[in-house]
């Protein structure tokens, strides 16, 4: 029997070309089925994980800890007490504490961010000492980009976790990642303890370190800081590791353990921004603020935002993590709650900056930069808004109310290095962490000025406004898929992510008309041939007087948001010589009036059946927005150009009837407090699309439509 050697086996199986053997075990490991199916079973449950996270009403915890352990993270305390591995197959070594995801969930959902730039100053100095000549935030970069495909299921899950996170932001540009993009604190994190862990590992092969390393830490140093890596931590996954570890053998880097231990702890006390607390009110009458018809200013009302330190919560927090903070030298004070007094504030008001017509409210004459308030020796910043005037009055007669709400985010200011040292000084202070070893507090402290950790305090303005119309149309579409597929020779992670909003349109209506009554006495008497054909046109009007058409009229107000990508990995040659590894991205970003000059195109028209019960909706929607392509392999040419989406773009919906228009159910009821009738329906589309159309996803559509019957002359 013939003993086929390793050249002739890989010759087989990849259809008679020859590879190399380091070639051949790169696919076979690359490409396993078995992998590749673990991979699509995990990937799509960390995206379940990260679509749940965001919702108070659910247990994050458990499902956080869940998509961690999925990346190869294993769960500590903070005394170095393991609580659970990695799941199966999956191993970073590296770990996270379970007062970690605890804290970190908790700044998720009242909406930290912070820049990918900042984060990555953060290290940057220690980078730079220890000989970096590129930057960290090239090295970020190349883990989320050319992780998402590659040997390894935990970096692949990694990579994927930290784009899936990103789509559940309302910034289109966070997902996937970019330069411009704000990273929530579970990304943060994520990244954090990678990044700091690799750059810990590195001073500590330092001649200097390992002296104070015996001289501070009175835990033997082979054993390494609690509740961080696991023993077999290298380095080496952002690449920072490859690129140091020849500059670091035997280099003094000064207040080398200091940064060690800092680097060690800057995750820890990144959470302190946890207990900075933000409340937000309306002083009395309270909500809503009113507009008024016609072109002078509406009601007045004033928003008072409150900011302080939460003793209470540090208090419980500081009792959780006593073996952590006297294993690094602290010895922390019992905090106490206090107002931040005289610090500066930002009022972002998520209103239209393009059209002034769209603007709601406005701030009182003399009340100065709303992004420099200052708060007052209670921890208070008061702004006072009143009802913007209409910029057209509005007919009384005719004028609709509409409930509208104007979104807005109060933070302490983190623009400038001196306001970012105040801030934490305050809340270091406060929490009593200012104190420690002088060779961890600067370095500490150095890190958090860098952070610029945005924390803001939410907060929704309700306004009552008026629109002049006897029929207000409403759209909402929400176009959702994702998909991942491996093979031997193509993988891809597709995923569709856009959202239309048509809000307070005008409709013209037609059709819905009365139908005079006949004697029926006169139809006996006429012909026959007549009283038929008087019968007919009767049948007619009666089934004309249960449809009506809504046509939109006057532009309303749109939003149109895009945020499809698609990653691809496609081998081009049997033997990966050639490659087409790349990002892409369509953005869309539209907010303000339909009709406005410009290429954006919006209108929708509802056809209601209210015999059957059916309505069909139709719509357009184009909008102007980027195409990016990043290429990730040396044979892919880089894109970024301008591109118009349409809401249908790329997908194949299933349905029948015309491609832009949908049959949905149609209810009908009464107007409250006045004469009329509000039409109504909901109705999901599935749809196809990516490679092949492989992939899977729905559409949500909703419409309602508002028909006011005018009061008698």
């Amino acid at each position: 029997m013939k003993v086929l050697s390793s050249v002739a086996i890989a010759t087989f199986l990849l259809g008679g070309v020859v590879c190399s053997q380091a070639q051949l075990y790169s696919k076979l490991v690359t490409h396993s089925p078995n992998r590749g199916l673990e991979s699509v079973l995990s990937g799509s449950r960390l995206s379940e994980i990260a679509s749940q996270l965001k919702d108070p009403k659910v247990d994050g915890v458990p499902l956080l800890t869940e998509a961690l352990r999925q990346c190869g993270f294993a769960i500590w305390t903070d005394d170095r007490k393991k609580l659970m591995d990695p799941l199966d197959g999956m191993n970073l070594n590296l770990a996270i504490t379970d007062t970690e995801i605890q804290g970190y969930l908790q700044m998720y959902r009242r909406g930290d961010r912070i820049l990918l730039s900042d984060l990555a100053a953060m290290f940057e100095p220690i980078y730079r000492e220890l000989g970096g000549t590129k930057s960290v935030l090239e090295h970020l970069t190349s883990l989320y980009q050319g992780s998402m495909f590659s040997t390894k299921a935990e970096l692949r899950n990694l990579s994927q976790f930290l784009f899936d996170m990103g789509t559940t932001h309302d910034e289109a540009k966070d997902a996937p990642i970019i330069l411009e993009s704000k990273l929530d604190p579970v990304q943060a994190l994520i990244l954090t303890r990678i990044v700091s862990e690799e750059l810990r590992v590195l001073l500590k092969k330092t001649r200097k370190s390992a002296v104070l390393q015996a001289s501070i830490r009175p835990i033997p140093a082979q054993d390494g800081p609690p509740g961080w890596a696991g023993d077999a931590f290298a380095g080496g996954i952002t690449g920072l590791v490859s690129e140091l570890i020849e500059k670091v053998a035997g280099k003094e880097v000064s207040e080398g353990v200091g940064k060690a231990n800092a680097l060690m702890s800057i995750a820890k006390f990144i959470m302190t921004y946890n207990f900075l607390k933000g409340e937000v009110k309306v002083e009395e009458p309270g909500q809503p603020l009113i507009r008024t018809k016609d072109k002078s200013a509406g009601e007045k009302r004033t928003v008072v935002a409150k900011f302080y330190i939460d003793g209470t919560a540090a208090t419980d927090w500081i009792k959780a993590n006593r073996a952590y903070f006297n294993t690094i030298g602290f010895d922390p004070d019992v905090p106490k709650s206090e107002p931040m007094k005289g610090v500066e504030v930002e009022w972002d008001i998520k209103q239209s900056t393009k059209h002034a017509s769209k603007q709601l409210i406005q701030a009182v004459t003399g009340t100065g930069a709303l992004n420099k308030q200052k708060t007052n020796d209670k921890g208070e910043s008061r702004v006072t808004f009143e009802g913007k005037p209409q910029t057209q009055t509005i007919n009384p007669r005719t004028a609709m109310p509409v409930e509208k709400e104007v979104p807005m985010e109060i933070s302490p200011q983190v623009k400038s290095v001196e306001m970012q040292q105040d801030l934490v000084d305050a809340v270091m202070g406060a929490i009593g962490l200012k104190d420690g070893p002088s060779g961890l507090v600067g370095p500490i402290m150095e890190m958090l000025y860098r952070a610029k950790w945005t924390c803001p305090a939410p907060f929704t303005l309700k306004v009552r406004d008026w629109i002049d119309g006897e029929v207000i149309g409403q759209f909402t579409a929400d176009v959702n898929g994702e998909g991942r597929y491996y093979s031997r020779d193509a993988s891809y992670v597709a995923r569709i992510n856009r959202k239309l909003v048509f809000t307070d349109y005008g409709m013209a209506s037609l059709g819905g008309f009365d139908i005079p009554q006949i004697d029926p006495n006169l139809l006996k008497n006429l012909p026959e041939t007549q009283r038929k054909q008087m019968e007919e046109g009767m049948k007619q009007a009666m089934a004309m007087s249960k449809k009506r058409t809504f046509m939109a009229e006057k532009p309303g107000s749109v939003l149109y948001t895009v945020s499809d990508s698609l990653f691809q990995d496609v081998d081009t040659s049997d033997c990966e010589q050639s490659r087409n590894k790349s990002q892409s991205s369509w953005t869309v970003s539209y907010s303000g009036e339909a009709g406005s000059p410009g290429v954006d195109t919006f209108r929708f028209t509802v056809d209601a059946d209210l015999e059957k019960k059916i309505a069909k909706v139709s719509v357009i929607a184009v909008g102007k927005g980027r195409y990016v392509r990043v290429a990730l392999s040396k044979d892919v040419k880089p894109a970024n150009t301008e591109t118009s989406v349409t809401l249908l773009d790329r997908i194949t919906v299933q349905k029948s009837g015309k491609s832009d228009e949908f049959e949905i159910p149609l209810k009908e009821t009464p107007l409250r407090d006045q004469q009329g009738s509000n039409f109504y329906g909901a109705a999901t589309f599935p749809f196809k699309f990516g490679p092949e159309n492989k992939f899977s996803g729905s559409i949500i559509m909703s419409y309602s439509v508002t028909r006011k019957n005018p009061p008698k002359k």
